[in-house]
């Protein structure tokens, strides 16, 4: 493939990483991520791709089964006869359990992935991606701080658009990081002049890595393409592994597969709800339990949505009636439980918004404090967590729930301790 004034844009790039690798046996990929938080690209400056008025729901669907839409969209040469694919697909096919798991995974949001991929025009083998990146978990975290179904790292994540603080998580959030991804995708075919095997490559290690690999490949331009580079081996893995499952895809009875029938419709349809609602109260309207709201909303990071948006949910089909009827009824003051709490001597706002799972602007907005000070014997109205709700699915509790999976893995407690400027490996042993 012609690969056009590539060598000379090798200079100055930052490797941007959006993903992480999916750790199974049978290959020796590891994720590196060198380069990762570096400042990005200046060249980047991305418009959106997306169409946002010609809703995918609004055309009757050709098949019954999304597994057949999937396979009607398949562009990509599946490469069976090298052995890198060869050595992915042996794997999938001693593995048909994990095959058929990820794919029961997938079905809550395939309709929808599918739907983006094609309006944007891109390969449907892209909505196998997850599969690769993050076995279709949303809630997906790798030792390279890339989270979500795409696997992005922070500083690619914000700069294709998505919002990261305590409350919230856009590269969880289904949509969000969907329409990122598929940006991402199309910029990087674009600089790598439509070859989409190289915009893989990229996807995963960097476009600096895989520009600086045909720069020091010397190869003549007609020569270049991701099999006759050298690249990182996590990459060398990690095209051929979507090449693999995309072939288990279109020929699962060949391979003795048997996927899970998933209908060509959509699972969920997104709610307005106007502002700030309590999840325990919106999976309660909705009659289903507080965990199936939290993975299908897997971008809230706490118990309560966004105090200044997104102010919507995803409420599976069967629900959505009941669910605004409930919430269109719902008083605002039970949007969310409150606490009033007296202020005692000593305390501060950091150790009450600690204390209370919220922040200290939270705290300060609702009270119209304007500065820092607080006296003891005065009150705080603070948004509180349901005191008869088990929140075992907010950013805090899931962090626990690793902890203790790693106390129980290696006999002591472990401390979880966040990189700070200036820290060392010296500094922090």
């Amino acid at each position: 493939m012609r690969i056009a004034s590539l060598t000379f844009l090798a200079v100055g790039f930052y490797a941007l990483s959006a993903c992480q690798m999916l750790p199974y046996s049978g290959s020796s990929a590891t994720r590196t991520d060198q380069g990762a938080e570096e400042s990005p690209p200046p060249l980047v400056v991305i418009e959106p791709e997306i169409p946002i008025n010609t809703p995918v729901d609004l055309v009757a669907p050709v098949h019954v089964d999304i597994w057949d839409r999937v396979r009607a969209g398949f562009r990509l040469s599946r490469e069976i006869d090298r052995k890198r694919v060869l050595r992915e697909l042996e794997w999938f096919v001693k593995h048909p359990d994990y095959v058929e798991r990820v794919a029961r995974r997938s079905a809550p949001h395939l309709y929808y992935i599918v739907g983006e991929i094609e309006k944007s025009g891109l390969p449907l083998e892209f909505a196998l991606l997850p599969i690769v990146e993050s076995a279709y978990d949303p809630f997906a975290y790798s030792h390279g701080r890339a989270s979500g179904l795409w696997q992005f790292i922070p500083s690619t994540a914000r700069l294709y658009g998505l919002k990261i603080d305590w409350w919230y998580d856009g590269r969880r959030d289904i949509r969000a990081s969907t329409k990122a991804a598929i940006n991402y995708l199309n910029y990087l075919n674009k600089v790598f002049n439509g070859d989409w095997l190289l915009s893989l490559a990229a996807y995963n290690s960097g476009q600096g890595n895989v520009l600086s690999s045909i720069q020091k490949s010397k190869l003549p331009r007609h020569q270049i393409d991701f099999w006759s580079l050298k690249l990182l081996r996590e990459t060398q893995t990690y095209v051929p592994r979507l090449l693999a499952i995309s072939e288990i895809i279109a020929n699962p009875e060949g391979y003795n597969i048997v996927l899970p029938k998933v209908p060509n419709q959509p699972h969920w349809q997104l709610v307005d709800i106007k502002a700030q609602l309590g999840l325990s109260k919106a999976a309660e309207l909705a009659g289903i339990s507080h965990r199936s709201l939290y993975f299908l909303n897997p971008g809230y990071n706490q118990w309560v949505t966004h105090p200044d948006g997104p102010h919507d949910l995803l409420v599976p089909v069967d629900s959505i009636e009941r669910f605004k009827v409930s919430l269109e009824l719902l008083p605002p003051s039970q949007r969310i439980a409150w606490h009033r709490h007296r202020i005692m001597s000593g305390e501060n706002l950091d150790l009450i918004a600690r204390r209370f799972r919220t922040t200290i602007k939270t705290i300060k907005s609702i009270n119209n404090i304007k500065g820092t000070m607080i006296r003891a014997g005065d009150s705080l109205l603070i948004p509180a967590a349901a005191a008869d709700v088990e929140y075992n699915m907010t950013s805090a509790a899931r962090l626990e729930e690793r902890q203790k999976a790693l106390t129980q893995a290696y006999g002591s407690e472990p401390i979880i301790h966040t990189v700070e400027p200036g820290d060392s490996l010296w500094k922090i042993s």
